[in-house]
């Protein structure tokens, strides 16, 4: 994903920063013995919330909970390997456990930043025998705006939202049998870099 952009640094002087802002993810799974990485597809939830995030006036003053504009929360895992990623999708084609799916057992977060780049990772676990079965797809979830910001208002969405998915169907990844001896894990990165 680029954003074609030009940063302009006041009005006579113009940003180092001149160009591309590059987004891009990456998702290593951790199973056992089984570790490899993977290039991340986002969905429009994600995409669009971006949008609003760049297009929303509003102020801080708001007296309830203000949501984040754009949050990954948390991970669902699934064994569809026959449905490709589409910008469209909402949901995995068929989450092991009850829909959205079975939840992780812990989740933690951790942003590292640095000239011209910045990255956030979302790290789910699954103890063992947590969930079972044949892993053939994997979202990312989290709270998106919904529309643009305006005036004194929190988010227009608190609930979560499908931003990024990874699919045996793609050719992202083979789809393996989980190995329920051993704790499942997942970390999704998420980059923006100026290039």
């Amino acid at each position: 994903m680029l954003f074609n952009i030009k940063l302009v640094g006041g009005a006579r002087k113009r940003s180092k920063y001149t160009g591309r802002i590059k987004a891009e993810g990456w998702v290593e799974v951790i199973n056992g013995p089984y570790r490899k990485k993977f290039r991340n597809h986002f969905v429009d939830s994600a995409l669009f919330a971006l949008g609003y995030i760049l297009g929303s006036n509003w102020t801080a003053s708001v007296a309830s909970a203000v949501y984040a504009p754009l949050n990954p929360q948390t991970m669902y895992v699934g064994s569809d390997t026959s449905t490709k990623t589409a910008a469209t999708m909402t949901a995995l084609a068929a989450p092991i456990g009850s829909a959205p799916g079975t939840a992780p057992n812990s989740v933690s977060t951790s942003i590292v930043t640095q000239t011209g780049q910045s990255s956030f990772t979302l790290s789910a676990v699954w103890n063992a025998s947590t969930v079972t079965g044949s892993l053939g797809e994997m979202a990312l979830y989290g709270t998106a705006l919904t529309a643009a910001l305006t005036g004194s208002q929190g988010s227009q969405s608190t609930s979560q939202v499908m931003l990024s998915r990874l699919s045996a169907a793609d050719g992202d990844f083979s789809a393996f049998a989980i190995n329920s001896a051993y704790a499942l894990q997942i970390n999704w990165t998420i980059t923006f870099t100026f290039s």
